[in-house]
């Protein structure tokens, strides 16, 4: 995310964000964190020490994980399609608890990220080559949706939250994790 500070002529400094320029929504960001194996959320027993241990390697879809849905699945609805792997990989099985500030949301076990892993490779969605050709062959729907969201475009989705979403499954795959999904 690019961000930059800049002063206006009184001299008070404000942040200046291009998703707070084109997006007014309300909302919590989605953070997807990796945690050890684990094949049910009631299988981690210390969960708020997991949480606090993957802040680190966290990836933080910001609010922008109906936009990809969108564009993964090639549909305006970005949360009908439950069953979906790109469905399941931002969102998890639905879950609904409280941890400290944290709303967990959604888990997925560590057994589905691999199909989550061999989704991804096989869509190319590891590339961003891969990514444009996906996000171009997207229907006059979506593309039209994403307008209407105020979307980033195709570059900026690859390098802000589609390529760190790759790079944190294909260490959760290496690493044997759960996912957990949280809002924050």
């Amino acid at each position: 995310m690019t961000t930059s500070f800049s002063s206006d002529f009184t001299g008070e400094t404000k942040l200046n964000n291009y998703y707070n320029k084109k997006r007014h929504v309300m909302g919590i960001s989605i953070n997807l964190y990796r945690v050890r194996k684990a094949e049910k959320l009631d299988e981690l027993t210390d969960l708020q020490g997991e949480l606090d241990r993957a802040n680190s390697s966290k990836v933080d879809l910001y609010k922008l994980t109906g936009d990809l849905c969108m564009i993964f699945n090639n549909n305006i609805d970005p949360y009908g399609g439950t069953n979906t792997v790109p469905y399941k990989m931002i969102f998890g099985h639905h879950i609904e608890k409280s941890i400290g500030a944290r709303e967990i949301g959604g888990f997925l076990p560590t057994s589905e990220v691999k199909q989550v892993v061999d989704w991804i490779k096989l869509n190319k969605i590891d590339t961003e080559n891969g990514f444009s050709k996906v996000y171009d062959n997207t229907s006059k729907e979506v593309k039209k949706e994403l307008e209407d969201w105020g979307s980033p475009d195709k570059t900026e989705l690859y390098k802000f939250y589609v390529k760190p979403l790759v790079d944190f499954y294909l260490a959760a795959l290496k690493d044997k994790n759960s996912i957990v999904i949280t809002g924050e």
